[in-house]
């Protein structure tokens, strides 16, 4: 019988299909999609209340380290956030990149190291939205898990062959995704994509961070 995994020296080697998600991609989709499915059953005044109370406040997280109040109600948003979406669209556009980009690192690294890389790329895109938006006026409400995604994007590309197999024009596939974040978060700011604003200010801080993890990953082997 032919096996797959008992190839002569020089074939090239079976790899997973990308979409074929290992157990704690699935979870996480799984996890985010329920979360959604709770609020959308809640009653509308409770579900927002949540939404403010889990989604990252870059205005009060400032306040609190300006000693204005408590720090602690502040710091849990920044993983909770990522969890909340703002409608169908939102989760499904994301549960969608975070199968494809979640893959690919927990089969390469394990399920820990990749919920490590998901949530630390989340946190410096938390932190990414409040500085760089409040350098321009107020920072919304972040709601979402772009961040985390786009770090897991970054990690996933910088790696390459040992991740997808083949080698990527890294450069150019960077400037590309980049130029079509800040655009559509442009687009979004004018009121032409979504009806709400998107932080490509997090998808930023979270790329950048996949983008260094990957980097250090390629590195140590």
């Amino acid at each position: 019988m032919f096996d797959p995994n008992n190839l002569p020296p020089g074939h090239p080697q079976r790899r997973e299909p990308i979409l074929k998600a290992p157990p704690a991609t699935i979870a996480l989709a799984g996890v985010l999609i329920l979360v959604h499915l709770i609020l959308a059953i809640l009653p509308e005044q409770q579900s927002d209340a949540i939404l403010i109370d889990y989604g990252f406040q870059p205005l009060a997280f400032l306040a609190a380290l300006d000693g204005q109040g408590p720090l602690g109600p502040t710091l849990l948003p920044f993983l909770t956030h990522l969890f909340l979406h703002a409608d169908p669209l939102h989760l499904i556009t994301n549960c969608g990149f975070l199968l494809a980009f979640a893959s690919p690192v927990e089969r390469r690294f394990g399920w820990i190291a990749f919920l490590a890389i998901f949530f630390v790329s989340g946190i410096v895109g938390a932190l990414f939205q409040t500085f760089l938006v409040l350098s321009a006026g107020p920072a919304p409400l972040l709601i979402g898990a772009s961040g985390g995604i786009f770090g897991l994007m970054g990690t996933t590309l910088m790696l390459g062959p040992a991740v997808l197999g083949r080698r990527l024009q890294l450069g150019p596939i960077i400037l590309v995704l980049m130029g079509i974040n800040v655009g559509i978060g442009l687009l979004s700011e004018v009121g032409l994509v979504g009806g709400y604003l998107i932080g490509w200010q997090a998808h930023l801080g979270g790329f950048l961070t996949g983008l260094a993890i990957g980097r250090l990953a390629r590195r140590a082997n």
